[in-house]
């Protein structure tokens, strides 16, 4: 039975993708590590936090030995690299596969993630401070992947390739068949889902160009757009596009993954029609 780990600082993201993973992953059993330690007032020293690692790897145990529960996915903020360990040490002790992710964004997105929850108490600025703070510790985590400009779908299906794809006993046989290993491909669908945005962008502002006399306030957003346009454009003539365009060839990405930015024409076509709008303007 697999044990996907999910951690990372508070606001990132973890519970929204974890309840996704098990929502959309029949058998999936959802814990989270907060509950294990649900004390009023909060007081998380190093006695409550061995408690709550007792009390998660307890529940792990009994889902293990449930007939209905096909893997488990734990979210919880830790912070402390012992607990983190113990926490490991725990689940390979009972014999289950393993696999741990640290979700990490820049500050700018987890501003916006934090301001976007209204759901949680403890989004306060007090605390936000706090997770903004704890950035830096979290990025230096080996198994730290950035989920910046990337959904909830995109990031729970990135972790279930990711988890899915290697295991211990794979990495070697994946080397020899030249697969992508699953950082990369994590790392191509996040890239691929932000110039996927940038490519509807174009296309919805293209279409309102092309209407007769398009307002002033149009015509400014569209050539304060062009900034965008270049990072696409830089994309598309860049090898990240023939790596991403390889490995959709090579059918790792998810079914259900946008990606008409892998398409040649239709990029090419936004990219053609964007000049033939600019040399108007220059007419």
């Amino acid at each position: 039975m697999r044990v996907i780990v999910i951690n990372g600082p508070m606001g990132v993201g973890k519970t929204t993708v974890g309840k996704y993973i098990a929502d959309t992953n029949e058998g999936t059993a959802f814990i989270d590590g907060d509950w294990c330690m649900d004390i009023h007032p909060f007081v998380g020293n190093s006695e409550t936090k061995a408690m709550a690692v007792d009390n998660i790897l307890h529940m792990i145990d009994n889902y293990r030995k449930c007939s209905a529960c096909k893997q488990i996915v734990l979210v919880w903020l830790m912070d402390d690299q012992q607990v983190y360990q113990n926490i490991k040490k725990g689940i390979t002790g009972m014999q289950l596969d393993l696999k741990s992710v640290t979700l990490v964004c820049d500050k700018e997105h987890l501003i916006n993630r934090w301001k976007n929850d209204d759901q949680c108490e403890w989004r306060i600025d007090k605390w936000l401070k706090i997770s903004l703070e704890s950035l830096e510790y979290f990025s230096t985590l080996e198994d730290a992947f950035e989920t910046n400009d990337m959904s909830v779908q995109q990031i729970a299906e990135a972790i279930m390739i990711w988890s899915e794809g290697v295991t211990e006993s794979s990495i070697e046989e994946k080397e020899k068949e030249f697969l992508p290993d699953t950082k990369e491909i994590a790392e191509s669908m996040r890239r691929v889902g932000e110039m996927e945005q940038l490519l509807d962008r174009l296309n919805y502002l293209i279409s309102k160009m092309e209407k007769p006399r398009p307002s002033k306030a149009l015509i400014k957003e569209y050539l304060e757009f062009q900034q965008d346009v270049k990072k696409l454009d830089k994309y598309y003539a860049s090898a990240e596009w023939k790596k991403d365009f390889e490995m959709d060839e090579q059918g790792v990405f998810p079914p259900n993954l946008k990606r008409g930015v892998l398409s040649e024409d239709a990029i090419y076509d936004a990219l053609e029609n964007n000049e033939e709008i600019l040399e108007r303007f220059k007419q």
